[in-house]
């Protein structure tokens, strides 16, 4: 993800789950967490992760930090798979 973000606002992380074949599917289950630079790592509540359609979810994490935010996303039972995907924050100017 290339986007960068200020201080402040909410980054909308978006993931795609395919099966096998190829075709957009739907987990079973689906769990997501984030590492703010500070290092620590939060878990994004169930329903927090949002389905938009076949396969494509999203979270929104509120950016209170500068750096680089990492976000994991991973699928159990019908679609097993996991993506990690990173953002930064830009710094405060005023």
């Amino acid at each position: 993800m290339s986007e960068a973000f200020d201080v402040g606002d909410c980054a909308r992380v978006s993931t795609t789950f395919t099966a096998a074949a190829g075709g957009l599917e739907d987990p079973t289950d689906i769990f997501a967490s984030f590492r703010p630079p500070d290092g620590s790592v939060v878990s994004v509540a169930g329903g927090a992760i949002i389905r938009d359609s076949q396969g494509l979810f999203h979270t929104d994490i509120a950016v209170d930090q500068e750096g680089v935010y990492w976000v994991r996303f991973w699928g159990t039972g019908v679609v097993v798979a996991a993506e990690e995907i990173s953002f930064t924050v830009r710094a405060k100017r005023v």
